[in-house]
């Protein structure tokens, strides 16, 4: 008897935070699957018997896995960056006894998208004011936006004059390394060319826009919408298209998932300062409400009796069935027309879809191996009373590296490897900062130290995986297979 499994998998986190080659990485291990290196179920005698790429709908763009890994196999370079949604749809097969098939989707978000959350959320009078009460309340803000706000009170009503003095104040965010920059289209464009950090702030502003061009938006104070002008109506219809067309699409998709990775790179947080830590965390909040993950009290209720089991064995029985089989299949599979109904259903009674939610410390090989545990207990305390808002989640926190680059040395608390900046190919013994035991209170750019690595070529025979440290453990827990 087989029982077949569709199932949803979303990867989102901020820019560089490891999203590509997770995903590289992860379907390298499904599709050569070594069942002593990448456990599922948390046993080596469960095998992958078959995995292979299925069709994808021709509107969605496809994941370039093979492209990715050739970078990591030829190259030894990272990935480039994930600069637009894409998916990858794989089939397993696991046989242990009985078969069992899993159609797996997965959703790689963009993670400067991710600053759109609120956008996606939001009116823009309700979006100007919280975006407006985080730029003034704030001295860092302020210093930042300084042209912007002396623009705001002196009531200018210059869309240009306004549009690019916020520009400014976003150009400088992304100068100092701040994940939480909206409109995610001012570093992120049409064309899906990012914005290097590189430039000068002059530069950045240079051919971007504040949502499309010709149709720019910004947040403004209350006294501009009570004065009902021109400028406000227009700001509002460019906020609306650019939310519609350009958001929304995207963070329903999201929220459509079963299952939900947040990656977090917390060596690089600790490297930037505590600006950039309050951003991530503003990120996740705001996409996490918009999803609204986890179980209502009529899913819960329904999760804990045996009507589950019940009704997969039926289903299982039915399909076996000559006449019945085909037709079941037809009704309740993926192309099922009743779909839109029971998603219209879905939304009436406030049933949520994404139930199981794993927040992983990405790239922890950048932190010496004797403090890689503690690195949990960092990431709890960023987004423990985030996730513990949504009820009913099936909630795993983990360390991972989804492609080793590192080992660690015995001696002054040091990683062996290649660092990014050296161009000779030569590994070297580079010291790294201890974690601290708990974040601290303040602290700047550059009182941490957490180097880039380059990484370690990737086999370049397909049948032998990458080395990796967790990746089998949040693929599980991903799949509802945590033991």
């Amino acid at each position: 008897m087989i029982w077949s499994e569709s199932l949803k998998i979303g990867v989102i986190g901020t820019y560089n935070s490891g999203k590509t080659v997770f995903l590289t990485s992860l379907l390298n291990h499904l599709l050569h699957h070594n069942s002593e290196v990448f456990k599922l179920k948390g046993d080596s005698k469960v095998v992958i018997k078959k995995a292979e790429f299925l069709n994808l709908d021709s509107r969605y763009l496809k994941f370039p896995y093979q492209a990715h890994r050739d970078a990591l196999v030829r190259e030894g370079r990272w990935p480039e960056k994930t600069l637009h949604a894409s998916y990858q749809r794989v089939g397993l097969n696991l046989n242990r006894g009985y078969q069992r098939t899993y159609d797996i989707t997965l959703f790689d978000f963009p993670g400067e998208g991710l600053a759109d959350a609120s956008i996606a959320a939001l009116d823009w009078s309700a979006w100007s004011k919280l975006s407006l009460a985080e730029l003034q309340d704030h001295q860092n803000e302020r210093d930042l936006a300084y042209e912007y706000l002396n623009l705001l009170e002196k009531q200018c009503e210059n869309i240009d004059e306004l549009c690019y003095a916020f520009k400014l104040y976003l150009a400088r965010k992304r100068k100092n390394f701040r994940p939480l920059i909206q409109p995610s289209s001012f570093i992120l464009s049409d064309q899906s060319k990012l914005i290097s950090s590189q430039l000068s702030v002059e530069e950045m502003v240079q051919g971007r826009y504040l949502g499309t061009e010709l149709k720019e938006f910004l947040p403004l104070p209350e006294a501009y919408m009570q004065s009902k002008s021109q400028l406000c109506k227009q700001v509002e219809r460019h906020y609306r298209e650019y939310q519609q067309n350009k958001v929304l699409p995207l963070f329903k998709e999201l929220a459509s998932c079963d299952s939900l990775l947040i990656l977090a790179d917390l060596p690089t947080m600790l490297n930037s300062g505590s600006d950039m830590c309050n951003d991530t965390i503003e990120l996740v909040k705001a996409c996490l409400d918009f999803c609204q993950p986890g179980k209502n009290a009529f899913e819960s209720l329904y999760s804990i009796s045996q009507l589950p089991q019940l009704y997969r064995q039926s289903t299982d029985f039915i399909k076996q069935l000559p006449l019945l089989g085909p037709l079941s299949q037809m009704l309740l599979g993926q192309k099922s027309p009743l779909k839109p109904i029971t998603t219209t259903v879905d939304q009436w009674l406030g049933l949520k879809k994404i139930k199981r939610l794993v927040v992983a410390a990405s790239k922890c090989d950048l932190v010496h191996e004797s403090d890689r545990d503690h690195l949990k207990v960092l990431l709890r305390e960023l987004f423990q009373s985030t996730a513990s808002a949504h009820s009913g989640l099936d909630l795993h926190w983990v360390n991972l590296s989804a492609a080793v680059a590192t080992r660690s040395s015995s001696e002054h608390h040091a990683l062996m490897g290649q660092p990014e900046l050296n161009e000779s190919g030569a590994e070297q013994l580079i010291r790294v900062s201890q974690l601290p035991e708990h974040w601290p209170h303040q602290w700047r750019a550059g009182d941490f130290c957490f180097p880039d690595f380059k990484p370690k070529r990737f086999p370049g025979l397909k049948v032998q995986t990458p080395d990796h440290y967790n990746l089998d453990r949040v693929f599980n827990h991903l799949m509802g297979w945590s033991t």
